[in-house]
């Protein structure tokens, strides 16, 4: 009795760790380090982030991501609503935007594995596997993408093509805002190229053309010039205008 009690108290010592560690973990870059660990583990996190830290955007951005990468549509759906709920139902809001277009045109809708959904299939039915998804596509992911896209009340799309036709409006404003806004904030800049990335669009020449004005924040200037980094070089224009504008912003920067 007592070594159970012993393995008992440890284990749930564990628990208590790592829900500590999940819901301290605000800045998306921790949480996606943290997706690297075994599959079992990431998804106590997710679920300790939304149990705990359900109001913060954070949390439903990393749920995307977790999801996103094991296929699971519908989890994916969830999260998406709780963003764009979260950012006042705007299509707009800069922390939707990046997931959701990558929903609409990265994600293999018709055919993409949902596995809470293998357990309804029965061959004496004629029920296929593959037909499952489908069916969730047609039935579940279309009517509730519409209202994301296009507000409550908005009809459903008929298909995965129409769908990525009125996602290709939101992309042509997200680009548009990135190069004629000056008031643009750098994360909303960031989110859009990461947006524009999934939709496939041209942001090299896009970033040719940008200047980063507007108001300047030590945290998001250090995340932008990171991605530009990643994405496109040091030697980059993108990544030297913004260096030069951090520079002259914040004198006591160190840039490696």
């Amino acid at each position: 009795m007592l070594v159970e009690w012993w393995r008992s108290s440890q284990k749930r010592s564990e628990t208590n760790r790592k829900s500590l560690e999940w819901s301290q973990m605000k800045d998306v870059s921790e949480l996606s380090a943290a997706c690297n660990r075994t599959s079992t583990e990431t998804i106590f996190g997710v679920r300790t982030m939304v149990t705990f830290s359900g109001l913060d955007s954070a949390t439903h951005v990393m749920t995307y991501e977790v999801f996103s990468r094991q296929k699971k549509v519908l989890h994916c759906l969830q999260a998406l609503r709780q963003l764009w709920e979260l950012g006042g139902e705007d299509k707009f809001y800069y922390k939707l935007v990046a997931p959701l277009t990558h929903f609409c045109f990265v994600m293999d809708l018709e055919f993409a594995s949902q596995m809470s959904f293998w357990g309804v299939w029965n061959s004496k039915l004629g029920i296929k596997k593959k037909d499952v998804p489908e069916q969730i596509c047609k039935e579940v992911v279309l009517p509730e993408i519409a209202v994301i896209l296009g507000g409550e009340g908005a009809t459903p799309f008929t298909s995965v093509a129409q769908m990525r036709e009125a996602a290709s409006k939101v992309v042509d404003q997200v680009e548009a805002r990135i190069k004629g806004a000056s008031d643009i904030f750098l994360v909303e800049v960031l989110y859009g190229l990461k947006c524009l990335k999934a939709a496939g669009r041209d942001r090299a020449a896009l970033l040719e053309a940008w200047k980063p004005q507007g108001v300047m924040c030590l945290k998001e200037s250090r995340k932008l010039l990171a991605y530009l980094e990643k994405e496109f070089g040091k030697d980059s224009p993108a990544w030297t205008k913004l260096q030069k504008r951090c520079t002259e912003f914040f004198p006591l920067m160190v840039i490696s």
